[in-house]
């Protein structure tokens, strides 16, 4: 049996024999390499709280816990604008179609491995000229900068962790003397939720934008989207009159302009704002009418309810009378669901299926409406329990038509909503 000093705590134990507190690290911590800073800044995160919460019910001495206290919000913070600053990067790269660094890369990585915060706040801010959305959502952080301004003297992350500096005669601190522990935490909380929300929603949305392809060097997708929306291409009296318009607002040239619209010509859901269609598939207007009136058959199930009555007796018979309208609704949905996904070709099962899916809350765009459609291409033998299950409960298909840009099947879907009867 091996003494406690002789054993190595990354290797030397199993769960059997030496049961404890074990926690997942490096590759088995459940996140890729590139982004397991994220959980690094939240174990910092979640160490400042806990050195704070003891701080404050008197467990700890202030005196010696604000140390590491400073520490793990500086650090959670560097690493939060480490991230950010990377996926934008990835983002500017994505944009700029380059294979290899430009002069600005260069500069950007150099300060990624740098401990000040004050050059990753600069970094930061330099990607704003390159996007509208950038800036706009970085000018949405309250006081971001007088949160921010409290880490900026500490610039070799050491003033908290070492008396003297590299040099070994410079002393840290020596000109400061109080710290409110109150104030330096309530900003941090504040900060470290700005920080959080900017890489967390807003850098991951912004990259899956650009992962569509859906870009000119000038425009974002977003920017191209509301673009869109302004043209109407069939109305040649007022058509000259909005590009210009468009061209001044977004600071274009015409060949800007031009490479614009030729994005939104040949895009799915942007070529319908501006009165074009692009068909999508081969589900035929029968099919639709059917699909339907399935839905409708759902939604009227569901509606059955027993309500609240006078007295058990009339309850009771409510029940009963609704139980039966429910049986005869059921068997009339397999029947007919049944009936139409045996006739249906599995091509067009397949269309209706992909709808479906590029309407679940994934963050799915619509140009990702192909890919599906090869998911489930791929996809084996599927039965009609699994289909009615997809396509008749909780489906909205109006909103799945209206944001692939299928103003056809979406004109059919509302047609026989209104004049569907059961």
């Amino acid at each position: 049996m091996l003494k406690i000093s002789e054993l190595n705590p990354f290797s030397d134990f199993n769960f059997n024999r030496d049961p404890g507190l074990f926690a997942c690290i490096g590759n088995n911590s459940g996140i890729n390499s590139e982004e397991r800073d994220s959980i690094i800044a939240d174990g910092y995160r979640t160490n400042a709280k806990l050195l704070f919460e003891a701080i404050k019910s008197g467990k700890e001495f202030q005196d010696t816990c604000v140390y590491p206290l400073f520490f793990s919000c500086r650090h959670s913070i560097e690493l939060s604008l480490k991230l950010i600053i990377s996926k934008l990067l990835k983002i500017y790269i994505m944009r700029n179609n380059l294979e290899n660094d430009d002069d600005f890369c260069r500069e950007i990585r150099k300060i990624l491995i740098s401990h000040s915060i004050k050059e990753l706040v600069d970094s930061f801010k330099q990607f704003q000229s390159f996007d509208a959305d950038i800036k706009e959502t970085f000018d949405e952080l309250d006081d971001f900068e007088l949160y921010i301004r409290d880490y900026f003297f500490d610039v070799e992350a050491d003033a908290f962790r070492y008396t003297y500096k590299n040099d070994k005669l410079t002393v840290n601190l020596c000109d400061k003397r109080l710290l409110h522990i109150g104030i330096l935490y309530t900003k941090y909380e504040t900060l470290i939720k700005q920080l959080d929300y900017y890489y967390s929603y807003f850098c991951s949305l912004l990259y899956g934008q650009y992962a569509t392809g859906t870009y000119t060097k000038k425009l974002s997708r977003e920017q191209l989207k509301k673009i869109s929306i302004m043209i109407d291409i069939n109305n040649l009296d007022t058509f000259d009159e909005i590009k210009e318009k468009i061209i001044t607002e977004y600071n274009l040239s015409r060949n800007d302009f031009s490479k614009a619209l030729d994005v939104i010509k040949k895009h799915r859901e942007f070529s319908s704002n501006i009165g074009r269609e692009i068909k999508f598939g081969d589900i035929k207007e029968k099919t639709i009418k059917e699909l339907v009136y399935l839905i409708n058959l759902v939604n009227k199930i569901r509606e059955i309810e027993p309500l609240k009555k006078d007295s058990i007796l009339e309850l009771d018979q409510y029940t009963e009378e609704n139980k039966i309208l429910k049986e005869k609704l059921e068997n009339e949905l397999e029947e007919k669901a049944n009936n139409l996904f045996n006739k249906l070709k599995r091509s067009e099962i397949n269309e209706l299926l992909s709808f479906y899916e590029i309407n679940l809350p994934s963050n799915y765009y619509s140009e990702d409406l192909d890919m599906i459609l090869k998911y489930w291409q791929e996809i084996g033998q599927l039965n009609n329990n699994y289909i009615i299950s997809k396509l008749c409960f909780s489906t909205d298909f109006k909103s799945a038509f209206k944001k692939c840009g299928q103003e056809t099947y979406l004109e059919w879907f509302e047609k026989y909503l209104q004049l569907s009867d059961i």
